[in-house]
């Protein structure tokens, strides 16, 4: 940080106050174009009620775009834990 003061922490469980489906969907196209497949159409992919029906989310994604392997889906948790992805609260909250 260059001299920004912390105003706030928000801690925000289970989609509650951030749309997760805008990180995931940022999350994946940035995977895509990392791995050269930015090919694929990820557009309705992402459902977040299944993310909390699946203990590995991640690999679902990728068994989903014909993507599965072990390489693949440690370079999708990688951007998924490192994506510096701007995110904003819900209108209503």
């Amino acid at each position: 940080m260059t001299g920004q003061k912390i105003e706030a922490v928000i801690f925000d469980l289970d989609n509650t106050l951030f749309d997760e489906s805008k990180y995931f969907n940022a999350v994946l196209n940035f995977f895509l174009s990392v791995v050269g497949r930015s090919d694929i159409d990820i557009e309705n992919l992402v459902d977040i009620g299944e993310r909390f029906k699946k203990a590995d989310y991640l690999g679902f994604l990728l068994k989903k775009m014909f993507l599965y392997n072990v390489n693949m889906q440690q370079k999708l948790f990688e951007c998924y834990c490192n994506l510096n992805q701007q995110i904003s609260l819900e209108q209503d909250v």
